[in-house]
């Protein structure tokens, strides 16, 4: 893992400017991870070694199930209740922070989404959306 500290200073600096102004904010991947942290939370740094027997899934390919919970954004946005996603991360949210509501989890249990109960629109997707546009949605809500 590299650390990029002024990476680090500059999106800090953007989540302290943009937040308090209600502004749209998507964190995907190490973006969800920098939201929850903002606001006081926690994260697994490796989550190969706090879950036993977790399977590397290092990979752009749909690999993981991830529940979604009924009353969310993420749920009103992608319109499902689960979906197939990817997983590049071997970090994670453990803790929520202030106001963040946990609101998918993979099969493994692992956080993969998150959102703000203070906010319209700030939400954190653990898995690289952006990778998945071939991805067919599964037939039920």
């Amino acid at each position: 893992m590299r650390v990029d500290p002024q990476r680090d200073e500059l999106e800090l600096e953007l989540l302290e400017t943009f937040i308090p102004l209600g502004t749209p904010v998507l964190g995907i991947c190490r973006g969800a991870q920098l939201i929850n942290v903002y606001l006081g939370g926690t994260l697994d740094p490796d989550i190969y070694t706090s879950h036993e027997g977790l399977k590397r899934r290092r990979t752009v390919l749909p690999r993981k199930t991830v529940d979604i919970v009924g009353d969310s954004q993420l749920h009103r946005i992608l319109r499902v209740s689960w979906c197939r996603i990817n997983s590049l991360h071997h970090q994670a949210v453990r803790q929520a922070g202030h106001g963040i509501e946990i609101v998918a989890r993979d099969r493994d249990g692992l956080v993969q989404g998150i959102e703000s109960r203070d906010h319209d629109f700030l939400i954190g997707a653990q898995e690289h959306l952006e990778w998945l546009v071939f991805e067919p949605r599964p037939s039920s809500a």
